[in-house]
């Protein structure tokens, strides 16, 4: 609700004053949604404003107290409708209103009428625009007056009315306000129609304290004193018609060096600096003026000042009348200023002086076409300026700071048009102010000016002036006027498609000069540059080009840059030339945009003529030019570098800034490409600018000229910076007196001397900045730190960037020194900033800034370690950083691109470096590595010539004789290497291949194959291969294994293994690879097929590799293709306590207390190895024989049937177990314990400790109904698998519920075993169920049929996973497990699939490599995700056709491996034909694919047409996740007119190329339901109007028939929208509103499970209403369940009562602890195991003597499960300090108990979480002492930050940190991330719950908030808008 509700928010303006103190900028932008279209920013046109009469009083005095930095306005606005209307819409940001009205303006005389209030009002707090509702229609063409009195904020952020501050010469801070409008800050000062095309005159009234005088865009015309003493009141006349982003104020104590009409205004102590910019000003205003036809103060202003302000986001701003700079930007000392810098300041001044015309007369209509604005305006900074200083040489210096610059940025998918329509957001308008709108924008009109010629580009601008002032302007308006004056001779006929293929379109083109061999025809061709085809850009584009040209025969040469002719798109032109030219250069002095490639002749030719004198008379401008296109092409690719190097070499003799400077700027890109290793290159450069080295050298001379000053700066710089000696001892005794260092030479100076010294040095250089009071100087001596290499000072740098020492906006730049001037720095610098992103995120203003910082850093990188240490970062912190998370993202392409450009071009400029520049006689070490194979290629070639051509039917052969998986392996082995050599190989037959094609042996397609195929022999493979070669298969494993050789703890096992393997493939074998993992082998030997000895292999010479966990053996002779041999091993292992491999667990016999072991297994993932040398791969199915070696007393138990028994030794026994059916090693499964037995142990069986065995009924009967409902299924009996026996084993430890080994599921004892009234309740009950059901489906998911590999892991689980509800459901439907999955599997995984962390079900093999990469495979995406599509399939196709599909598979893939294909095939076969779908895009999309989709419906036209749109889901669209993901999307729905939830056949499926699907009804519906009872993967976001109508209907008698599940997920849904801001919370408690009718477990579970995200944030003061709402919306359930219990409950009901009762009780709400405790202190009946924890909670929480009687429960309970009940019960006490003195701190119980035991002493008293804070940080040693851990005492602080709700509770953490952090060591950083965790949470608290805590408040009656709510609500409101 909009802050234009006035009664409450007037009341508190005081609290928002403090509002004022900094906030970090958080990066979010919200998506578009149905409430914000891209549309939905701009404002509607039917009223337009007349005039503004604004009125200002700034808050700047410390006397001001808590309203210091805020102010209040008053403005009226004039405004005309062109329509009648009862809506006005402007623009408002952040600014609190008391009074809101509008009145129709009187005639002259009469008195103004009584004001009417606005009837609504309602804020978009996306677009910023408010919409506000008349009474009564506003008539068109009537003026009318609105009248808004505010207050607002003076923020530090630069944007807007904001404040700003400097320290005068006395060290007093001095506070001034001042203004930053443009492009939409306007609204932050006054409500205002706040767009460009609306533009209106301006009437402003300062109010200031009488130390400050103010200053606006007009004159002031009056001054006196106001009502308020010590206040004066300022008024300015009106000013021009112009937009509202032009308006300007300043409030300060400034002077000003002015006359009448001219003024430059600074702080007092730089007045002396103000001359140069107040005589440069004058006369570059006045030339403007001449040059243009219109005197500025002819244009409705009749002064102009220009202010240097302190703090300033842009370099400056074009504020009609009042320009304001950055002080560096404007003043100039005459005795420290460069020229440079003077330069700088004048082209600023020109800048933003053109604007006067070009902005501010002629404004852009729309931010689309800022280009005509800033285009111009940088076109007059240099040819404005240039009218002015003449000797600068400016026109020389736009090709290389201009032109060049922006053609890198345009030749990459990072670009846009000049004139681009999709430009709503502020991203967009942010995104409009870059070197498009500036640089090619100027080069555009530069290039319109050399085409028309001189005299009519200027008629034609003054024209365009004249027609359009004081009026918005589109670039049509501005082509009418140069087409206007156009001279037929400059190909007027082509002006408007040369005008459009620039501005419409981006990019430019490369223009491709093909010279004849015969010198007298060039023919001339185009095509867009890109510096990388494959980066997504349109490389089809073209345009149409004006190209000139000069030859080595043309008279003039390259005085002429007219255009010769107009290359057109598509059309090639030749042009011929009388005689025969020796060369040509095309696009003269750079004139044109574009770039230009030649022939290798031509570049040769040109190589040739730049050595002559004078350079051949080629212009300075095309020697650039031809530098910059030669490292561009080279880069690109178009060319080679080879010739680039080549050409370049003429820079020996270049003595011009121009052509070095293009120069420079490409070798910047290959220094950087190179690293710290430049050593060659430091010997190169140094050679190549020794020429101009010597000309310039150190000392200025009379007869410079501007650009001799400026090479000379460049020069010495990159001299010293890459070695030079004279260089640097000159340039270090010039340090030693630093105040005569020269001016135009002291940033080399500076930097040499921190970059060769040390701590001195820099001290010498900090002070010099601490007393400097020039601002340029200044920002030359920061600019310096960056210089420095040594860590310690790397680090002081940094830590002056994070303090207040460097401005915010000079912040990155002197941080952006830090990694540029040295290469070595890049990887510290890179450590310090993300070590301390949050602190620099502070510093900067925003992580946005960071975020950029990060990116350019990267921009740097060289290596693999950078890249991953950029990526762990990126993982570890980049939600955060929110929308610029794609900017981190991006960074990683960025890094990868480079290295992978460096890896295929770097060699080559280091082979230049090192053979031509330094004379190496040596080649390196890369180049030998290149000719040794280009050898071995020849070798290669010779031995294979007769072969076919050598390409995939290489591949071919070699895996024909793999049969069925091992296929798979073998093609997935080969290709994998083989990719992963490409890049090397591809440089062997760039080298290696003949150039005559015609005489090689081969094509180089063929030495390519050749030359990987070697590298695979050699073992020359890209990085670790964890996958083995599959050259040989087992078939048979022969395996004994003795266990519990100790009468302690077992840490000891033999293993004795045969393994009968056949050689695969064509190839002879001479190694066999295979896993072994920790394993002592003591013997090794291998068979032949009939058992006899071919070699005892000794095992001094096996190779073990730890990484990948394989074991290499070597073999004397090779095994043979397609013969079968026996590989024997004889080894000892570790039994392990990590529950992988072979483990132990033990418990304490009953009775006894005895310690009893066991050992037994657990082999997935990839622990087989941990046991057995074998193949663990998935795919290497095998039979398994086993024999366990085990001590008399306990019983062996394993995957298959006991065959027999058999003596070993005294003591000892053998168990012989059958074989096993063909499986994956991961299946394997034994134990050996002393276990009792339910069932038959040769068929079915459930195995624990025989104490437990009257316990195991329940399991045991499960499982006996599971077994055969599966065989009735699948038609695949279990019995017909290959394996007789199923048995259930219990553990005391395992590491999961759950373990499918074929024949022997081994499970956690709280599975199998239900204990007579403890674990034998509903919910217990229902685990079992679903876990017995899981494992067992598994037989055949899995066991039966096997994923091929781990990247199809979800083959297994996702059926396992689905079955484990539907079977359970149809086998137990008291459970109503068919509900349930849709909260508790579907809801719960689409938070999940709705990240960036979010991975697809199936994903490459190539990126599922590593023992890490497979873990990430088990995940929810897998089960719950993979449940949830099979549930969808299922649906979709039908019961019957899904099971025969299911059957098929099974029966088809029985003992074999699968891939996802396999199972769509069946799937595919028995889908039915209507309605349509493309099954082979539906299939991937939801398995290859992240993510889901989100349908938008919209109901229109009289409730008769719904339209669906679909948009992925994201939780936070800003998290670098692809946004653009489209599905196919089937649709279900029903309405009110024919309700029928049963049928979930889709009547549609939306394709992803579909943008709209529209459904009409006859009748008008009311509401609509799609995806019913939500069987489809997706969400649903319905329209305002629809929302409404399913409220309505869910408060209907049986809530209009809608279902459980449906009911959840409108709910789920919502919540989900809500996060995200598609929705408000209000609104979503509003429509729970329903609720207190609902009775259902399915909906309440969807409530509860969401509702945590927003009570968790609510403070203490908000929580009396959220109980209030809590008690009405559970009044039914509430009536149903009641606190008790009753033998007529449900499974259902007693889930539901369990978590009502824990919400009621928890916020004591409904009376519930005081009902609770009175039921438990008058029953005697123990409540059920599942209702129990909850009850004795509520109950402790209720009184001190019910938490003393559980309390007593809890030290007379013996069950270790049942005490560690009510150990948590007891904490949920409100004695808090009772129970942590007693209990915590002098307790007994272990440290994971103690740690629950605090956490639930706040999570069910949130309203004491600040005491209880209090209470464990007052003396936190005393914890840590308790828990013997600092880190887990930083866990228990972490733990319950996560639980404050308000910013002194935060204050109270800080300190505490500030004053403990120490203590802690390494866990410091659980604290340091858990304050920044507070501070997001109390951010997103204020950003997405300010409504709904107002609309808790109303809805409970209240009139008023009291006075602390109030501050914190409306603090909240103003964090709120602030962060908008």
């Amino acid at each position: 609700m909009f802050a234009l509700r006035v009664a409450v928010l007037l009341a508190v303006c005081v609290s928002l004053a403090s509002a004022g103190a900094r906030q970090l900028a958080v990066d979010v932008q919200p998506p578009v949604t149905l409430a914000t279209e891209l549309g939905d920013y701009r404002l509607a046109e039917h009223i337009y404003p007349v005039n503004y009469n604004i009125t200002l009083r700034p808050y700047l005095l410390e006397s001001d107290g808590n309203k210091r930095f805020t102010f209040d306005g008053e403005v009226y606005i004039e405004i005309v409708p062109n329509k009648t209307t009862s809506e006005v819409y402007l623009h408002s940001k952040n600014l609190i209103y008391s009074v809101s009205e509008y009145w129709q303006k009187p005639a002259a005389g009469v008195a103004n009428p009584t004001p009417t209030k606005f009837g609504t009002n309602v804020t978009n707090s996306d677009t910023d625009i408010v919409k506000l509702t008349t009474t009564a229609a506003l008539t068109e063409k009537i003026t009318y007056i609105l009248h808004f009195v505010y207050t607002g904020l003076m923020e530090d952020d630069m944007h807007g009315f904001y404040r700003s501050y400097y320290v005068d010469d006395n060290n007093v801070t001095k506070w001034l306000g001042s203004t930053q409008f443009q492009t939409h800050h306007a609204r932050r000062a006054f409500p205002s129609f706040d767009e460009p095309q609306f533009k209106a005159s301006f009437d402003v009234t300062l109010k200031r304290h009488r130390t400050f005088n103010s200053a606006s865009n007009t004159r002031l015309i009056s001054s006196y004193p106001s009502g308020e003493e010590g206040y004066y009141t300022d008024v300015y006349k009106r000013t021009p018609i112009m937009s509202t982003y032009l308006l300007a104020f300043i409030i300060s104590e400034f002077v000003a060096r002015k006359d009448d009409k001219f003024g430059v205004f600074a702080r007092p102590e730089y007045y002396a600096q103000t001359q140069y910019p107040y005589n440069v000003g004058v006369q570059i205003l006045k030339e403007m003026g001449v040059y243009l036809d219109k005197d500025y103060y002819s244009m409705g202003n009749d002064k102009m000042d220009m202010a240097a302000i302190p703090d300033f986001s842009a370099g400056a701003m074009e504020n009609w009348g009042l320009l304001t700079y950055r002080e560096r930007s404007l003043l100039v000392d005459e005795s420290a200023t460069t020229l440079a810098s003077r330069q700088s300041i004048a082209a600023v001044v020109a800048h933003e002086q053109a604007h006067m015309w070009f902005g501010d007369l002629v404004t852009c209509k729309w931010w689309s076409y800022t280009w005509l604005n800033e285009g111009f305006a940088r076109y007059f900074q240099y040819f404005g300026t240039a009218m002015v200083e003449k000797d600068w040489e400016l026109e020389k210096q736009f090709v290389v700071d201009q032109i060049q610059s922006v053609m890198a940025m345009d030749s990459t998918n990072a670009t846009n048009p000049l004139s681009d329509e999709n430009t709503y957001t502020p991203a967009h308008l942010s995104r409009m102010f870059n070197s498009i709108s500036y640089n090619k924008g100027a080069t555009f009109i530069r290039m319109i000016k050399h085409t028309m010629g001189e005299a009519f580009f200027q008629t034609a601008l003054q024209g365009y002036l004249k027609k359009y002032a004081y009026q918005p302007s589109v670039p049509e308006y501005l082509l009418g006027a140069w087409q206007a004056k156009w001279p037929n001779s400059s190909y007027n006929d082509s002006s408007e498609a040369i005008f459009k293929s620039f501005t419409t379109q981006v990019g430019y083109p490369l223009v491709n000069a093909e010279v004849a061999a015969d010198g007298l025809t060039v023919r001339f061709t185009q095509k867009r540059f890109l510096l990388k085809e494959s980066d997504g850009s349109d490389p089809d584009l073209k345009y149409t080009v004006p190209i000139s040209y000069a030859t080595s025969e043309t008279t003039t040469k390259f005085a002429n840059s007219t255009p010769k002719f107009i290359l057109k798109p598509d059309v090639a032109m030749n042009v011929v030339f009388p005689s025969q030219i020796k060369w040509i250069v095309a696009n003269v002095q750079q004139t044109g945009y574009y770039r230009v490639n030649y022939t290798e002749n031509n570049w040769r030719a040109i190589h040739e003529v730049l050595y002559t004198a004078d350079w051949g008379g080629i212009h300075e401008n095309n020697r650039a030019q031809i530098v910059d296109d030669l490292f561009n092409l080279a880069r690109a690719g178009n060319i080679s570098y080879d010739l680039t190097l080549e050409v370049i070499e003429y820079l020996e003799t270049e003595t011009k800034y121009i052509p070095w400077t293009s120069a420079f700027n490409g070798f910047n890109f290959l220094t950087i490409r190179l690293g710290n290793d430049t050593a060659d290159f430091n010997t190169y450069i140094q050679q190549l600018t020794s020429k101009a080295y010597t000309q310039l050298g150190f000392n200025e001379t009379s007869s410079d000229s501007a650009l001799d000053i400026y090479l000379r700066t460049k020069i010495l710089s990159w001299a010293c910076r890459y070695g030079s000696a004279d260089c640097i001892s000159k340039a270090k005794s010039y340090f030693q007196s630093l105040t005569t260092v020269p001016k135009n030479i002291r940033a080399t100076v500076y930097c040499v001397g921190l970059r060769e010294g040390g701590e001195s040095e820099f001290q010498a250089l900090y002070q010099k900045f601490k007393a400097e009071t020039v601002a340029t100087e200044e920002t030359l001596l920061q600019n310096s730190f960056g210089c420095v290499k040594t860590q310690a000072l790397i680090e002081k740098v940094f830590n002056l960037i994070l303090s207040d020492e460097i401005r915010r906006q000079d912040k990155s730049s002197v941080l952006a020194t830090l990694y540029t001037e040295n290469n070595e720095n890049v990887s510290p610098v890179f450590a310090l900033v993300t070590q301390k992103h949050v602190q620099l995120a502070e510093a900067m203003g925003g992580y946005s800034a960071v975020a950029t910082v990060i990116s350019n850093i990267a921009a740097r990188f060289t290596t693999e370690q950078q890249l991953n240490d950029l990526q762990n970062f990126n993982k570890q912190n980049g939600a955060k950083f929110g929308t610029s998370q794609a900017t981190l993202t991006a960074a990683e392409a960025t890094v990868k691109e480079n290295l992978k450009w460096a890896a295929a071009k770097l060699g080559v400029f280091r082979t230049y470096l090192s053979h031509y520049r330094n004379g190496s006689a040596m080649v390196n070490a890369f180049s030998a590595i290149s000719l040794l194979l280009v050898s071995l290629v020849t070798m290669l070639r010779q031995l294979l010539r007769a072969r076919k051509r050598v390409d995939r039917n290489i591949i071919n052969e070699m895996c024909d004789a793999y049969s069925n998986h091992n296929l798979i392996i073998c093609e997935r082995h080969l290709f994998w290497e083989l990719w992963g050599n490409f890049w090397f190989c591809d440089l062997v037959v760039e080298i290696g291949v003949p150039s005559n094609r015609a005489s090689a042996d081969m094509s180089s397609s063929e030495s390519r194959n050749l030359c990987l195929l070697f590298l695979l022999a050699i073992g020359v493979v890209n990085g670790v291969d964890y996958r083995l070669d599959g050259s040989v298969v087992p078939s048979y494993y022969n395996l004994t294994i003795g266990v519990l050789k100790d009468s302690a703890e077992p840490t000891l096992f033999d293993g004795e293994v045969s393994i009968t393997l056949r050689v695969v493939g064509p190839l002879e074998v001479q190694q066999i690879i295979l896993h072994a993992d920790t394993l002592d082998i003591s013997e090794c030997w291998l068979l032949d097929a009939a058992g006899a000895l071919l070699e005892p292999i000794d095992i001094s010479r096996l190779i073990y590799e730890a990484t990948n966990q394989q074991v290499t053996v070597p073999l004397t002779q090779a095994v043979q293709p397609g013969r079968t041999y026996t590989l024997g091993f004889k080894y000892t292992g570790k039994i392990r306590t990590d529950m992988v491999g072979l483990f132990s667990a033990s418990y304490e016999e009953q009775g006894t207390n005895d310690t009893k072991w066991l050992a037994l297994t657990q082999m997935q993932r990839i622990n087989a190895r941990l046991v057995l040398p074998c193949f663990d791969e998935p795919a290497m199915k095998a039979k398994f024989q086993l024999q366990i070696n085990r001590p008399n007393g306990y019983q062996a138990i394993a995957n298959t049937k006991l065959k027999e028994t058999t003596a070993a030794s005294q003591n000892r026994f053998v168990d012989h177990f059958e074989e096993t059916p063909v499986m994956s090693t991961y299946l394997l499964a034994f134990m050996v314990a002393n276990y009792s037995a339910r069932g038959n142990v040769s068929d079915f069986a459930v195995l624990t400790r025989p104490e437990f065995y009257n316990n195991t009924e329940f399991s045991y009967t499960v499982g006996q109904q599971v077994l055969p409902a599966y065989d009735e299924l699948f038609q695949l009996p279990y019995a017909e698998l290959g394996n007789e026996v199923l048995q259930y084993a219990s553990s005391p430890r395992f590491p999961h519920n759950g373990m499918e080994n074929w024949g022997l599921i081994i499970c956690s004892d709280g599975v199998l075993v239900q204990e007579a009234g403890y674990s034998d309740d509903w919910s217990n009950k229902e685990f079992a169920i679903r876990i017995i059901a899981h494992e067992t489906s598994h037989m055949w998911f899995g066991d039966s049929v096997t994923f091929s590999w781990w990247s199809y892991f979800w083959l297994n689980e996702a059926f396992a996973r689905y079955y484990e509800y539907f079977m359970a459901h149809q086998l137990y439907p008291e459970y109503h497990l068919d509900e349930q999955f849709v909260v508790r599997q579907m809801q719960l995984i689409f938070a999940t699939d709705a990240r960036n962390s979010t991975q697809p079900m199936t994903s490459p093999e190539s990126e599922i490599q590593t023992p890490s990469q497979i873990a990430y495979k088990f995940s929810g995406i897998a089960y719950a995700k993979g449940a949830c599509i099979v549930r969808m399939w299922r649906n979709l196709m039908g019961a019957q056709n899904f099971d025969t599909a299911i059957r098929n598979y099974l029966k088809q893939y029985h003992l074999t491996n699968t891939v996802p294909n396999n199972l769509f095939y069946h799937l595919y076969e028995n889908w039915p034909t209507k309605p349509y779908v493309n099954l082979e895009h539906f299939f991937p999309d939801y398995t290859e694919q992240v993510g889901y989709p989100m349908l938008i419906v919209n109901i229109t036209r009289g409730n008769h047409f719904v339209y669906v749109e679909q948009m992925r889901f994201l939780l936070n669209p800003g998290d670098g996740s692809n946004a653009t993901l489209k599905y196919t999307v089937p649709i279900t729905y029903t309405t009110n007119l024919a309700p029928n939830f049963d049928d979930l056949t889709p009547s549609i499926y939306l394709d992803k190329v579909v943008d709209v699907h529209q459904m009409y009804f006859d009748d008008p519906i009311d509401w609509i339901v799609l995806n019913l009872r939500q069987s489809n993967y997706q969400r649903v976001l319905y329209d305002e109007t629809l929302t409404k109508g399913l409220q309505v209907a869910l408060s209907a008698p049986n809530h209009s028939g809608i279902p459980v599940e449906n009911r959840a997920q409108i709910i789920d849904d919502l919540f989900n929208f809500a996060q995200v801001g598609y929705v408000d919370f209000a609104e979503v408690f509003e429509f729970l509103e329903y609720l207190s009718e609902e009775v259902d477990y399915v909906p309440w579970y969807a409530v509860y499970e969401n509702l945590n995200s927003v009570a968790k944030r609510l403070t203490p003061e908000q929580l009396p209403n959220f109980r209030t709402y809590l008690s009405d919306i559970t009044k039914a359930v509430y009536a149903k369940l009641g606190v008790g219990w009753s033998a007529k409950d449900t499974p259902l009901d007693v889930a539901n009562r369990n978590k009502l009762i824990k919400w009621l009780c928890r916020y004591e709400a409904s009376d519930c602890r005081n009902k609770v405790n009175v039921y438990f202190v008058t029953s005697s009946e123990q409540p059920s195991p599942d209702y129990r924890e909850t009850f004795y909670c509520a109950a402790s929480s209720s009184d001190f003597n019910s938490f003393t009687s559980v309390w007593g429960k809890y030290y007379l309970e013996t069950r270790p499960n049942e005490k560690k009940l009510l150990w948590s019960a007891c904490s949920c006490t409100e004695e808090y300090e009772t129970f942590y003195y007693k209990m915590i701190i002098t307790g007994p119980g272990n440290v994971d108990q103690k740690k629950i035991g605090i956490a639930r002493l706040y999570e069910q008293n949130p309203h004491l979480v600040e005491p209880i804070f209090k209470m464990v940080t007052e003396n936190i040693t005393e914890l840590a002492l308790c828990l013997d851990s600092w880190s887990d005492t930083a866990e228990v602080i972490s733990d319950m930050a996560e639980y404050f709700t308000t910013r002194h509770q935060q204050q109270l953490f800080k300190d505490f940190y500030d004053g403990n952090h120490q203590l802690f060591g390494q866990s410091e950083a659980v604290l340091s991330k858990s304050l920044e965790t507070v501070d997001q949470n109390l951010k997103w608290a204020e950003k997405r719950l300010s409504r709904l805590v107002l609309f808790l408040s109303r809805r409970n009656g209240s009139s008023s908030l009291g006075a602390t709510s109030m501050v914190v609500l409306l603090l909240a409101v103003a964090s709120l808008l602030a962060w908008l």
